[in-house]
């Protein structure tokens, strides 16, 4: 019989004992547990043989469910509350189906090495402290299998309003802090997972449920060596981006209309040939994009958001233009060839990547841009004035992201030569608050 110790405590389902029978008619019709746990099972195309973890079962729920399903598939559930196993067991024999319950911990899995395919876990995570997260993430990766992939739910960074003022309450609940906060997707990058995503968010009384899911590679790469490469400090960029602008989207162009005159600008200080070619990366709700479209030029906009992009070909359609595409591609990694444009522009883009991500943007600038070809960057900069520079720079601050203070302490300059990038000419816009700068490659 397992034993846990003092040291690692677990916390039920309630957090009392005692109230494990209103765990179930409380799922059921106040947390509506049925709503996300089906999307969840749905998109893990479960296969003929595949063995299936539920960490953190609970009363099984979700486990059943699972074995419902996919009855040809070998189901396991792991928790370590044992008066929870027991209304598990009970429940899954009512259910005629056969399930493996085992007592023990997430971050303790008492499983081997690639025991599993697929790892499912719901509203459990945010029980554990950030410590306690991590190593469950990390065992989670220890027992799957290469190409196993990791299904989660759990409560996640609010999407709207509403969930955002609930979030406020929730928070300060157990350990919910972490998730609220959008940590999650971060740590089961650092775990060693790759193409994590939020798969779906659901609102619900008690805030935001969030859907990841990330797949075990198939050959694994250390912790330190996905470090070096900078392959978390992307994932977790790209996934904010996913997250943030599809919240964001609808809105974007009514809260920027003040660019619109600095796009403007941007394009005549290009002074463009006519017909050139012309790339927008992270082109947004295509804005710049279509700035320059109207002087007759042929432009390709891409951008990580979907919901972003959307936008900006409802209005290439609205506005009848056949010279403009739209497309989802990494800034860090285009899918052009050497030499494709005759300008690669950026606008007000940069102040929201790591500064990984912008040495690899520029660099990939430069590589699709055509030997003397153009590079123009559009974003934020500070005004000389003290005064200017302190109420600019605080006020922009309350709504851009973490990067935008170092962006715009930068030397943008000694930035675009070290990408390959000869610098010619920069302007100063929004009476200092914004920069247009354009080089040589």
């Amino acid at each position: 019989m397992l034993r846990i110790d003092k040291r690692e405590q677990y916390m039920p389902s309630l957090r009392y004992g005692w109230l494990t029978p209103l765990y179930d008619p409380l799922q059921r019709w106040i947390f509506r547990e049925s709503v996300f746990k089906s999307h969840l099972v749905e998109q893990a195309h479960i296969e003929k043989g595949q063995q299936v973890l539920d960490l953190g079962c609970g009363t099984a729920t979700l486990t059943i469910l699972l074995k419902k399903r996919h009855p040809e598939a070998e189901v396991f559930g792991l928790d370590a509350d044992p008066a929870a196993l027991e209304f598990a067991r009970a429940k899954a024999a009512r259910a005629g189906v056969e399930i493996a319950f085992e007592r023990g911990l997430a971050f303790h899995l008492p499983y081997p090495d690639g025991s599993f395919d697929r790892v499912f876990s719901s509203l459990m995570f945010h029980h554990l402290n950030q410590e306690q997260k991590r190593a469950a993430m990390q065992e989670v990766f220890r027992v799957l299998r290469p190409a196993g992939e990791f299904y989660l739910a759990d409560l996640g960074r609010p999407h709207n309003a509403l969930m955002y003022l609930i979030s406020l309450v929730m928070r300060r609940l157990e350990h919910a802090a972490d998730n609220i906060s959008g940590l999650l997707p971060g740590m089961i990058l650092q775990a060693g997972f790759e193409r994590v995503a939020e798969a779906a968010a659901f609102p619900m009384p008690y805030g935001t449920v969030s859907l990841y899911k990330a797949h075990k590679p198939m050959v694994v790469r250390g912790p330190a060596r996905r470090a070096e490469t900078g392959l978390v400090e992307e994932e977790e960029y790209r996934l904010s981006i996913e997250r943030v602008f599809r919240t964001l989207a609808p809105f974007y162009d009514l809260a920027t209309q003040i660019l619109c005159r600095v796009r403007r600008r941007a394009v005549d200080v290009a002074e463009l040939g006519r017909c050139s070619r012309i790339l927008d990366v992270a082109t947004g709700t295509g804005e710049q994009a279509l700035a320059f479209c109207r002087d007759g030029h042929e432009v390709t906009g891409i951008d990580l958001s979907e919901a972003m992009l959307a936008v900006a070909d409802r209005k290439r359609k609205k506005k009848g233009l056949g010279n403009v595409t739209f497309g989802v591609a990494e800034a860090t990694s285009l899918p052009f060839a050497d030499e494709s444009f005759d300008l690669s522009c950026i606008s007000f883009a940069l102040h929201d990547m790591p500064p990984a991500v912008q040495s690899k943007a520029l660099e990939e600038m430069v590589r699709v841009t055509r030997a003397k070809g153009k590079i123009l960057v559009v974003d934020y900069a500070l005004p000389r004035s003290k005064l200017a520079r302190f109420l600019v720079y605080h006020f922009v601050s309350l709504y851009e992201g973490e990067y935008y203070a170092g962006f715009v302490e930068s030397d943008l300059t000694a930035m675009l030569r070290e990408a390959g990038i000869e610098p010619k000419q920069e302007l100063s816009v929004l009476l200092g608050a914004g920069r247009i700068a354009i080089g040589i490659k």
